[in-house]
This record gives C-alpha cells, sequence and structure tokens, in this order.
C-alpha cells in the first residue's frame, strides 16, 4: 500500500512547502487550496 496525503490550503506558505517536500519524498500528494482560477490562478504545485 502506498502512503498517500492530502495537504489543505496548498497553493502558498507552509502548504505549499510540505506538498511539495512530501511528493520529493516519494508520497502521492494531494494539494487543495480554495479557488483555481483567482488569486491561486498559477499557483498550483507541480503534479509528481
Amino acid at each position: 500500500m502506498s502512503n498517500v496525503i492530502l495537504v489543505t490550503g496548498a497553493s502558498s506558505g507552509f502548504g505549499r512547502l510540505i506538498a511539495n517536500a512530501l511528493a520529493a519524498a516519494g508520497y502521492r500528494v494531494y494539494p487543495s487550496m480554495r479557488d483555481l482560477t483567482g488569486h491561486n490562478a498559477g499557483q498550483r504545485p507541480r503534479a509528481t
């Protein structure tokens, strides 16, 4: 079984930092944020 992690607030700050670090460590990360079209447009963490 693989490790799956949901990170809320992943558009910036600690949420984004944690999502990127966990993805780099080999975890399957599902980042979430409030809205992809407003303030967060272009801020989505890269899918790995």
